[in-house]
């Protein structure tokens, strides 16, 4: 039976997605996908993974899908502690933030949500980890 709050949907892409990293050749190409699905299934609009770079001390925008084109990708790096990603990374906590235009740490490097309004937008950012570790987030 399904937990309270997920649909057999959810559940089931969330199996999908567990399967598919589970037997990934090419990680970066099996996160592409996995966003992308999240995109499709979860209206998900704009969606970035960022990655910590070699030194531990920056991350960067590897994959972008949605309404964020993979020219901006490189405007898009945080130190951690910096803007959202760069706590969420810091802290290993996710953070869900309703009204972008209330949130003073929403950087918007990629600079494609200034035409947008802020208010009617939401940020859903969670860590990467590996071994314990946090390589990046979602």
């Amino acid at each position: 039976m399904a937990e309270p709050g997920l649909t057999y949907e959810q559940l089931d892409l969330l199996r999908t997605v567990a399967k598919h990293l589970a037997s990934a050749q090419d990680i970066q190409e099996s996160l592409r996908t996995v966003v992308e699905w999240l995109a499709q299934y979860c209206a998900m609009s704009r969606g970035v993974i960022t990655l910590v770079d070699d030194e531990g001390g920056e991350l960067q925008a590897t994959i972008t899908v949605g309404h964020i084109p993979a020219s901006r990708a490189d405007l898009m790096r945080y130190r951690p502690g910096e803007g959202i990603t760069g706590k969420v990374f810091a802290s290993g906590e996710a953070v869900y933030q309703m009204g972008l235009d209330e949130a003073g740490e929403f950087l918007d490097r990629s600079g494609i949500r200034r035409e947008v309004g802020l208010a009617e937008l939401a940020f859903f950012c969670v860590p990467i980890r590996y071994q314990d570790t946090v390589i990046g987030t979602l």
